[in-house]
């Protein structure tokens, strides 16, 4: 998939970071993802997770009032995209074959400039209820080297969560915009607005906001074909989508509580 640059430029959502491994960044070769780094640079939005070797492992620093956090981005697939000392790419991971020891000392580095680290992760199959047992120790790995958050995505449907020593993993966020058409039996056109809440740079709690897309198909040979949108869930949509996750989640032994008049779930951080 392409945009044209101007569709970054006076954006209306606040978006200071993107994660860029994953599947789809290199579609168009080197000359594609240099110019997409090249336009959220000239955007000012933050990105980690593809580049140049370094560049794809380092992490991207976000400054909100009273907490920095230190966002890195990985990806499973695809290997032969992995960027490497002569060639740009992805910051590649494989769940079953990666050095702990080097996720320690990444997020180490990070940890002495930022309060809170998150790992984005572009990693599993489509189609897919449950993670795999390799995803899952990944998910584990990535917390017991200090990360606070692991946001996982690539399946185009909601996977559930584990609250793993106080904190988060979102085994697959599902898509919250795309342009697959929708699933019956997976209802990927269905899903959540994430938020993270924090008190005192300490985990408290993660919200989830069902939310709703849908195509909007244009006349024959117009461009674009269809238009996409993203609204709030409601009704039998909201109550589908939230009863899959809370019985996705109650597989880690997840807590999932309803939000105040019901417009959403919420589910309590940082005991570990």
């Amino acid at each position: 998939m392409t945009h044209s640059p101007s569709a970054v430029e006076g954006r209306e959502a606040s978006i200071e970071y993107v994660s860029l491994a994953n599947n789809h960044i290199l579609d168009y070769g080197v000359p594609g993802l240099r110019e997409s780094i090249n336009v959220l640079k000239a955007n000012g939005i933050s990105f980690s997770g593809a580049g140049d070797l370094l560049e794809a492992q380092a992490p991207a620093f976000v400054q909100k009032p009273g907490c920095r956090l230190a966002f890195f981005s990985f990806s499973d697939h695809y290997d032969y995209w992995a960027a490497t000392d002569k060639e740009p790419g992805i910051n590649f991971i494989d769940p079953q074959e990666y050095d702990a020891s080097q996720l320690k000392i990444l997020f180490s580095h990070a940890r002495s400039n930022a309060d809170i680290i998150v790992v984005f992760v572009h990693w599993g199959p489509n189609w897919q209820w449950q993670p795999s047992d390799e995803i899952v120790a990944l998910g584990h790995a990535f917390i017991d080297n200090d990360a606070d958050v692991v946001f996982g995505h690539s399946a185009h449907h909601v996977q559930g969560v584990e609250v793993y020593k106080g904190h988060p993993i979102m085994y697959g966020a599902g898509g919250f915009i795309d342009d697959y058409a929708t699933d019956d039996q997976y209802r990927n056109d269905l899903g959540f607005l994430y938020r993270v809440k924090i008190v005192d740079n300490l985990l408290d709690r993660l919200e989830l906001l069902p939310s709703k897309r849908t195509h909007t198909w244009q006349r024959p040979g117009d461009d674009p074909p269809y238009i996409s949108k993203v609204s709030r869930a409601k009704g039998k949509d909201k109550d589908w989508v939230c009863s899959k996750m809370k019985e996705l989640s109650a597989a880690f032994g997840t807590k999932v509580e309803d939000l105040p008049n019901r417009e959403g779930l919420v589910i309590a951080l940082g005991s570990s």
